[in-house]
């Protein structure tokens, strides 16, 4: 372990930081792809900023144990910070505008995709969906014009005096009529 590190390698571990920030402002433009193809509402905005900082974090913490033994040096977060600034200060205005054509247009393939694939169901459910309705009026035209449902009899025999062995005072008609009978 160096006690005092040569200029030489503080500069390829600063130019080194300075790439790995502009990977990082690549990588934000990736995720706000994704953000974008997903979904438009602003509510997820911090969920992907949380994703972007923790992968960040990690990816931070890897590439100082790959360029400076893990050694946390503030040249080398200077230099992610300073790479990803240009990147965005300079290729953010047009990242974003590219971001936003590239969102449509995988939207509309998924889109197109999903349509290809789902239309044979699609399709058979409006099928089915319509003999529903028809069968649905069908039986309500028949059940409407059967004169034998059940309320339609009792009317009947109430009007004829019919015994009823069941219902509202069956029982007592059995007894009347087994007293009337012996």
């Amino acid at each position: 372990m160096e006690y005092i590190i040569s200029l030489s390698t503080q500069t390829k571990g600063f130019l080194f930081s300075l790439g790995f920030g502009v990977i990082l402002g690549v990588f934000y433009d990736a995720l706000r792809i994704i953000r974008l193809t997903l979904t438009e509402k602003k509510a997820f905005i911090p969920v992907f900023d949380i994703i972007f900082t923790l992968t960040a974090a990690v990816a931070s913490f890897l590439f100082f144990l790959t360029v400076t033994d893990g050694e946390i040096r503030l040249y080398i977060l200077f230099g992610e910070l300073l790479g990803f600034t240009v990147y965005y200060l300079a290729f953010g205005i047009i990242a974003v505008r590219f971001c936003e054509k590239a969102a449509l247009k995988i939207k509309k393939i998924i889109t197109g995709f999903f349509a290809f694939i789902l239309s044979p169901f699609i399709k058979l459910c409006r099928l089915l969906q319509k003999t529903f309705k028809k069968v649905s009026k069908n039986t309500k035209i028949l059940l409407q014009k059967d004169k034998a449902l059940l309320y339609n009899l009792t009317d009947k025999m109430r009007k004829y005096r019919v015994k009823f062995p069941f219902g509202k005072g069956g029982a007592e008609n059995e007894r009347k009529s087994k007293e009337k009978d012996s």
